[in-house]
């Protein structure tokens, strides 16, 4: 229930659209994703958003580049976590009829992670920063929104490497507008 809502916020504030077109259009995407525990680690939900240019080569092939950035993240008060970064990745997509289009990508990831420590050490938090190229795989579906032309639900599982020292797989609920 918590998704709907979120996704229902997502969308109700619309942006007015500037040309996007069948070749190439930038976007403006938010998202809730899952991140599944490891073994020694909980499940993790952050907020997430990002900006990025989708041009497609061939009608079933293209580039997705962009900047993404974790809004909220519901790691714990002891140990919050915090990351942003690029990406590229190739795209192969199929539309089905008009009700979606499914799509596989992948490309690499440079995410900086920012991890803060509130210890007990000096009365005061500990930050710490590290950063990384990761290769991610992706599969997902865009559904086009029935109020508004330009505006996409999205559904993806993702493969990648957000923890910089092992692999995730993260499910992600979200929307993306097109302009």
């Amino acid at each position: 229930m918590r998704y709907i809502f979120v996704l229902f916020l997502m969308t109700a504030y619309t942006n007015v659209a500037f040309g996007a077109d069948d070749r190439g259009f930038f976007y403006r995407s938010s998202s809730l994703s899952t991140i599944a525990s490891q073994p020694h680690l909980n499940d993790s939900e952050q907020l997430n958003s990002s900006i990025g240019y989708n041009w497609k080569v061939l009608p079933n092939l293209g580039f997705d580049i962009g900047y993404i950035e974790t809004i909220n993240h519901s790691g714990t008060a002891e140990n919050p976590e915090n990351y942003h970064g690029m990406f590229g990745a190739a795209l192969i997509q199929q539309r089905l009829k008009h009700y979606a289009t499914v799509y596989a990508r992948g490309g690499l990831n440079w995410i900086q992670e920012k991890n803060g420590s509130n210890a007990p050490v000096s009365f005061s938090m500990i930050d710490s920063e590290q950063s990384t190229i990761t290769p991610f795989l992706s599969i997902g579906a865009n559904i086009p929104s029935p109020i508004q032309r330009n505006l996409e639900l999205n559904v993806e599982l993702s493969y990648q490497n957000l923890q910089l020292d092992e692999p995730d797989t993260i499910f992600l609920m979200g929307a993306k507008y097109r302009f």
